[in-house]
């Protein structure tokens, strides 16, 4: 797998100085970013940017539903920088009934960007965790069924998982093939805070094999704390481990 950094664990460096914040990124030698917001640059200035300094841009995060929000110039953008694909990072989910209302939603959106070339992708949080039957299925895996046939794909978060009582190797093993983009964050002790990448508790080896063997193409550097010092931690400490390049 390739190496990103979602660009919202650094959120507030980048909006004192988004350019010189992906240069930063850069220098710790991964292969791509994920965007999180642009800091008001246009596709042509940031695409310039991103091929100085040889980054491919992994993936974007854009809530459709957001006020003032415009999916079609959002898809626009995002081919325009040469992103692959799109990301819905977050909905508030914890029915059945909005699991349904939410893969419906998820479909047309899907569509919208395959017609312009692009993937479209969810990214889960723990609330999606919950169990719909007796045999442990849960909203989430109801919404990636749902959404097969519209081509949505996963972008598990493997700490958030943790958190819903998910295994996350399992997970990735069960939803093998729709895995495009895996996110990797820890956890302390305590179960209930992120670290850097290779501090906490997850078993970061083992996540980053089944996600490769599930078949994803990017491995994500994620912190919902914002900090630039802990995502160049998780960067070495996955270097280190012999995990990225």
């Amino acid at each position: 797998m390739k190496l990103a950094v979602q660009l919202y664990s650094v959120r507030e460096d980048a909006a004192k100085d988004f350019p010189g914040t992906l240069e930063r990124i850069a220098a710790l030698g991964v292969d791509g970013v994920e965007f999180a917001g642009y800091h008001g640059l246009s596709a042509e200035v940031l695409k310039g940017h991103l091929d100085r300094l040889g980054l491919a841009a992994a993936s974007t995060h854009v809530m459709p539903e957001m006020p003032g929000t415009d999916f079609g110039a959002a898809v626009a953008y995002a081919k325009a920088v040469g992103c692959g694909s799109i990301v819905d990072p977050f909905a508030v989910v914890k029915t059945k009934t909005g699991i349904r209302h939410l893969a419906g939603k998820l479909a047309g959106w899907a569509r919208t960007a395959q017609d312009a070339g692009l993937a479209f992708g969810y990214h889960n949080h723990a609330h999606e965790c919950f169990r719909v039957d007796a045999a442990g299925k849960t909203g989430l895996d109801l919404l990636f069924e749902l959404t097969a046939d519209a081509g949505v794909f996963a972008e598990p978060d493997t700490h958030w998982l943790q958190r819903g009582k998910v295994a996350p190797r399992a997970f990735l093993r069960r939803w093998a093939g729709r895995v495009r983009i895996v996110h990797l964050k820890d956890l302390d002790a305590t179960g209930k805070r992120d670290v850097a990448v290779g501090e906490g508790v997850m078993d970061i080896r083992g996540i980053w094999e089944a996600a490769e063997a599930a078949g994803a193409e990017w491995a994500v550097v994620e912190l919902d704390t914002a900090s630039f010092e802990d995502v160049a931690t998780g960067v070495a400490n996955l270097k280190r481990m012999g995990l990225a390049r």
